[in-house]
């Protein structure tokens, strides 16, 4: 699978799964990890499809959800954490969504690698 075909695979399955179980924020960890372990082509490769993908998912929705409040709710989360600028949290937001994609990429990949 070519690694913007990976990306958006796990944008749009990760967005689907996200709307019809939304009190789990870690599902997107098990995606990852199948598309890791099926489609993997390299570990590198596959941490930054599974960073990328979940990343620009939780940057995207958290944009909308921040645009569509008025910001309230990401001023005072940046307030809180001492950041300059709220758009900082939202790059905040999505660089944790992406590790947890990337490394369970990463992990399915080098599952894959123990049994092939």
């Amino acid at each position: 699978m070519k690694f913007i075909a990976k990306i958006l695979f796990i944008s749009f399955v990760c967005c689907g799964l996200q709307i019809f179980v939304p009190s789990f924020w870690w599902i997107v960890a098990p995606l990852c990890f199948v598309v890791g372990l099926f489609f993997g082509a390299g570990g590198f490769s596959n941490f930054l499809a599974g960073f990328f993908g979940v990343a620009f998912l939780w940057f995207t929705y958290s944009f909308y959800i921040d645009q569509t409040t008025g910001s309230v709710l990401t001023n005072k989360m940046a307030m809180m954490f001492s950041l300059p600028s709220a758009m900082l949290m939202l790059l905040l937001t999505a660089a944790v969504g992406g590790l947890v994609g990337g490394m369970s990429a990463w992990t399915g990949y080098l599952l894959r690698r123990v049994f092939v």
